[in-house]
Parts: structure tokens; sequence; C-alpha cells
């Protein structure tokens, strides 16, 4: 994403992205986010400041990813957040401690 956005032109029910976000220099931010424009369901980490990691370079707090992709057209689903966090059984607490459910 450093050279530009990536060229895909479906649409999916679910998009996934975990451990990626805070990996993704801020003035990357336009050339992902219209992926997840593509999808109904958008799944996301994103560590928070603080958070130890290698090369985490944009680690924000939740209301930063909640604006970033309402500017994208999804909102964010405190309910259903709340739902994946709580049915969330990954190895790492990577979700419960800093997951999100955005929808279109």
């Amino acid at each position: 994403f450093t050279l530009g956005e990536a060229k895909i032109e479906k649409t999916f029910d679910l998009i996934w992205c975990t451990e990626f976000l805070e990996h993704v220099e801020e003035k990357y931010v336009p050339n992902y986010m219209p992926l997840f424009e593509l999808g109904k369901i958008a799944v996301v980490t994103a560590a928070p400041p603080g958070w130890p990691g290698h090369h985490h370079v944009n680690c924000r707090e939740e209301s930063y990813w909640v604006d970033v992709f309402k500017n994208y057209g999804l909102r964010y689903s405190e309910q259903l957040t709340n739902e994946f966090k709580g049915l969330s059984q990954m190895r790492k607490n990577f979700f419960k401690r800093a997951g999100m459910v955005f929808l279109k």
C-alpha cells in the first residue's frame, strides 16, 4: 500500500483484517481504506497506543478508527463489536482487546 491503492473490482460480505492497521503509516490510509468499502461488514483489530509490537507505526485509540471508517462509509457497531468480543476464541487476545466491527 506504500505504492498506491490495490485495484479490486469485487464486493464481499465480510472483510476480516487483524494485525494490519497499526503497521501501516497514517499517510497510506487512503491507499487501503477503499478496500473496506467493498464489504458489507468489516471486522478489524487496531492496536492502541502503548501496545507492544514490531513496527507499530499507527497505534491509535478506537475513536480514531471509528472516524476513519466513517469517512469511508462504514459505521461502528458497538453491539456487534461486543458480541464478537464475547465469541472470540483467538489464541491471542487481539480481538478481545482491540477488535471493532463496522457495517456498510
